[in-house]
């Protein structure tokens, strides 16, 4: 199989299988009304698959950061060893910070 397949959409998701283990899902909305519908639908969602996929023993830890939701850490994800080499890089090729400074938000070796 090439590419996702669709196998759940409604007003707010649309939920893929992708080729590789994990999945991904489409939220959209216009209506700032929905914000808090939506967001509890998303983490709802996760907390399934991830519930049971660690029922399965199938869990991976990794939160792979393009599709990640705005309340989790992926980099924290990466496990405390590969954060320090990652921030070790960080510090030899940018010394003044810029690509961490510079960023107005998302995932960020400067957060905890």
């Amino acid at each position: 199989m090439y590419g996702p397949r669709y196998v759940f959409a409604n007003r707010f998701c649309l939920l893929t299988y992708l080729p590789y283990p994990g999945f991904a899902g489409v939220v959209q909305w216009t209506d700032s009304a929905d914000d808090d519908v939506a967001h509890a639908a998303v983490r709802n969602l996760g907390d399934t698959v991830r519930n049971l996929a660690e029922g399965k023993g199938l869990l991976l830890p990794l939160l792979f950061p393009n599709d990640a939701t705005y309340t989790q850490n992926p980099i924290r994800s990466f496990g405390t060893e590969n954060v320090a080499k990652l921030k070790a890089a960080s510090s030899k090729y940018d010394p003044l910070q810029v690509f961490q400074r510079l960023q107005n938000d998302g995932f960020l070796l400067s957060k905890p």
